[in-house]
């Protein structure tokens, strides 16, 4: 659902439809399911990825795991969905000076975008180091791939969202559109493929 928010906000047709106001509460509620699967998946590493054990109860929580890749990936993800949380909610307001808005709503943007490149980085990265190697069966493989797509163009929208102190416009409005509705696509899809790659996991 988050995803969908952020590939169909930007477009043009939709929000000509909903009117500028009610597109920027798309973004809203796209942030908070963000926000809300990000959270869901990183307890699941905390919880080492599993339910109850054999004796019926949950294993003890592990918050701080250092040496585990998921926990980074998922950590520094929730991070960045925290990060969008805020640029959506602070672009619902106006009448800022170029200054506030970049401070306010393209800073948090900014971080968030980061923050998912880093997430999607280590995710790749993890993969490698465990011997995976890239075959176009492999959906987790694809999962990461879509994933990492998708944190690259919300960092292209990023870069595009800057507000030139000169003119008070937008960088590039268009890649910023572009890039997050492209982002917002690949998030989807890479959404869409984890239940595939759950099934192949056996889980």
């Amino acid at each position: 659902m988050g995803s969908l928010c952020f590939a169909l906000g930007p477009v043009p047709a939709v929000v000509s439809w909903l009117g500028p106001r009610s597109d920027s509460m798309v973004y809203v509620v796209g942030a908070v399911f963000f926000t809300t699967a990000a959270a869901l998946s990183f307890l699941d590493v905390v919880d080492g990825g599993h339910g109850r054990g054999v004796d019926g109860r949950r294993p003890e929580r592990t918050w701080w795991q250092p040496h585990s890749s998921d926990w980074w990936a998922d950590g520094v993800q929730l991070v960045g969905t925290l990060a969008f949380n805020v640029t959506t909610t602070m672009a619902l307001a106006q009448n800022w000076t170029v200054r506030q808005q970049n401070v306010r709503v393209w800073v948090p943007d900014a971080v968030g975008s980061v923050c998912f490149l880093v997430s999607s980085g280590i995710a790749m990265v993890a993969a490698a180091a465990v011997g995976r190697r890239f075959r176009a069966d492999d959906t987790a493989w694809w999962v990461a791939v879509f994933n990492l797509a998708g944190s690259v163009a919300f960092g292209l929208s990023a870069l595009g969202a800057f507000v030139l102190p000169a003119t008070g416009d937008l960088a590039a409005p268009k890649l910023d559109a572009l890039g997050t509705s492209v982002g917002g696509v690949c998030f989807l899809v890479a959404s869409v493929l984890l239940i595939p790659e759950a099934r192949e996991a056996g889980t």
